[in-house]
């Protein structure tokens, strides 16, 4: 299996949705803006997160994760730069077996992973095990203005602790610049924060678990 390791700048915001009644409207108009959705696409994303036992990622607004999705095993690692809505990602797809390896914190079974590779050495340590999961039901549009292409997503979350014994679920609005003028992603993000349903949330699914849950205090 040949590997590479994508890194990107990802420019994303999203919406804590206070009520369904919000998703309904958008799908009942399939537009935002006045630009139309279009290629609606279900899908179930199973996200195991990885840190010290301190949380050392989570105080440095970084992220490794694990997941699970459509039959693929991909890992990422995020660090926060340039303001609240923009992350650099390195993110590869793995096999099963490099996937087991993760998750049991053999970190010299998955060395040759960038990702991985990269997480480590921001940390300066490997002593890192999985410390959230979660369930994300999501639901992907698309949306061309010309001048860019946003991937607008429903999402449904249950964040757990590793051992499932705690969890909490809310409803989440995520609007992702996948190509074209940053700006015009802005003017989006803007307008949407208007609506009374919707309240502008700037922490990473990570970092909201780790809070909902309250993992390291």
């Amino acid at each position: 299996m040949c590997i590479i390791c994508l890194v990107s700048k990802e420019i994303e915001s999203k919406f804590y949705v206070e009520s369904l009644r919000i998703f309904d409207l958008i799908r009942s108009q399939k537009q935002i803006a006045g630009y139309h959705l279009t290629d609606q696409k279900k899908v179930v994303q199973d996200d195991v997160y990885f840190d010290t036992l301190s949380g050392q990622f989570f105080s440095q607004e970084k992220s490794l994760r694990l997941r699970k999705s459509c039959g693929q095993h991909i890992v990422a690692f995020k660090e926060k730069t340039g303001g609240n809505h923009v992350r650099i990602e390195f993110e590869e797809t793995i096999t099963g077996l490099q996937a087991q390896r993760l998750l049991d914190s053999d970190f010299a079974g998955v060395c040759q992973v960038k990702a991985v590779q990269t997480a480590v050495s921001h940390l300066g340590v490997d002593s890192m095990n999985p410390v959230l999961c979660l369930r994300n039901n999501r639901e992907k549009w698309y949306l061309d203005s010309g001048v860019a292409h946003l991937e607008i997503c429903f999402d449904n979350i249950r964040y757990m602790d590793i051992g499932q014994s705690r969890f909490f679920e809310e409803n989440e609005l995520e609007l992702e610049l996948k190509e074209g003028d940053p700006k015009f992603h802005g003017e989006v993000t803007n307008l949407l924060s208007q609506y009374s349903d919707l309240t502008p949330c700037f922490q990473s699914k990570y970092e909201r678990g780790v809070k909902l849950l309250s993992l390291f205090g």
